[in-house]
């Protein structure tokens, strides 16, 4: 910022809108608090974060949005929730622990990010399904935000292609 109050940068003439996305993929504890077993811990922490954005955020640009962290595999995220053998392993319900923490502080973010990885074979559901279960999560908390997807693994595409599925996926 030049200060100026225009949403622009010292010498720029043009329209410039910026949006912050705080973190990437805080559910991951390789990426996130590393080490804290305690992934509750790790949530608030995060949570302190998105706050001390919101606030700062709040007193430079209140049109700047800040994007939630970039929630990783919400398809595997909607099979594991409420299902304790659903064959992905402890992970993915500290995972889905610490999303839904997350998203229980809708006063601190103005959009989600949503990231698909685990997607090596054709399957409409699986996008399909991650997608809705962020909005169910929003709705059952009585708000709802833009969902975004900021990052997708592309090597995904080269399965799809192998498998003979590349026209199902393009129309999909």
């Amino acid at each position: 910022y030049d200060g100026d109050g225009d949403r622009d940068m010292p010498g720029f003439t043009g329209g410039i809108r910026l949006d912050i996305e705080i973190e990437n993929e805080a559910a991951n504890p390789a990426y996130w608090h590393y080490g804290e077993a305690d992934r509750t811990v790790a949530a608030d922490t995060y949570l302190r974060l998105l706050e001390l954005s919101y606030q700062a955020k709040q007193g430079a640009d209140p049109d700047t949005q800040v994007i939630l962290c970039g929630l990783i595999h919400p398809n595997l995220l909607a099979r594991c929730d409420g299902n304790p053998g659903c064959g992905y392993g402890a992970y993915f319900h500290e995972n889905v622990a610490f999303t839904k923490r997350l998203l229980d502080r809708p006063d601190l973010f103005d959009a989600v990010d949503v990231h698909f990885f685990l997607y090596y074979h054709f399957d409409p559901a699986y996008i399909d399904d991650g997608l809705r279960w962020v909005v169910d999560q929003m709705q059952q908390r009585g708000y709802q935000r833009p969902i975004y997807s900021l990052e997708w693994t592309g090597a995904i595409l080269l399965m799809i292609m192998m498998e003979g599925y590349a026209g199902e996926f393009i129309d999909y």
